[in-house]
């Protein structure tokens, strides 16, 4: 007891017992701030985290990448893509040859093409091959109906595995080859479709 009255009994004498006092203060409140910041602190946790649909963010849903703008006008389906490589190299032969033969060059046409596809598809859905369509069409007939103004004629076939291999087989077809040097044809569109079973029908249509 006479120690406890000690300590309650003094008092800090002059400046140094004060600076002391001080000093002493600030010690044992150093000591309490680092013991209680531990134990208010939280767990761990990211700033920013993504919301999914177990989070109260919600669901986010992916970006779709941008388009390149390079192929935006290309077709994405990868038979179409193989449709019309298979056209161009159709194209480009039958060019080849009219080079040869001293003609122009035929200019490719969007009607004559969209004809010429429609046919290709009505023969490899209906398992035909003819230049009478289905429906009793005439060549002339499908092109003036998809706006070509000046039909000439249309050669046809199947199963061929490249451009040039159809080009070759209409050259050896006396029915088919006149309207490749055909020098008076100006424009050319053709048509490549796959049937269910592989099998590729073509349509080359020429106009003047």
């Amino acid at each position: 007891m006479a120690r406890l009255r000690y300590w309650l009994s003094w008092r800090p004498a002059g400046p140094i017992g004060w600076a002391t006092l001080a000093a002493a203060v600030l010690v044992l409140l150093g000591v309490s701030f680092a013991v209680v910041a531990p134990l208010a602190a939280g767990p761990p946790q990211a700033d920013t985290a993504p919301a999914t649909t177990a989070s109260p963010g919600g669901h986010v849903a992916a970006s779709a990448p941008a388009p390149d703008p390079g192929t935006t006008d290309l077709p994405s389906d990868p038979t179409t893509i193989r449709s019309s490589a298979l056209e161009s190299q159709l194209v480009a032969a039958v060019n080849k040859g009219r080079d040869e033969a001293g003609c122009d060059k035929l200019k490719t046409d969007p009607h004559l093409r969209a004809a010429a596809r429609a046919h290709s598809a009505d023969m490899a859905r209906n398992s035909f091959v003819s230049r009478k369509g289905s429906d009793d069409s005439s060549p002339q007939d499908r092109m003036r109906k998809a706006g070509y103004k000046h039909p000439k004629n249309e050669d046809v076939g199947s199963g061929y595995g490249s451009g040039q291999a159809a080009y070759d087989a209409w050259q050896g077809d006396p029915k088919q080859q006149d309207i490749l040097t055909d020098c008076d044809a100006k424009a050319i569109g053709v048509g490549v479709v796959a049937a269910r079973d592989g099998t590729t029908y073509w349509t080359a249509d020429f106009g003047g």
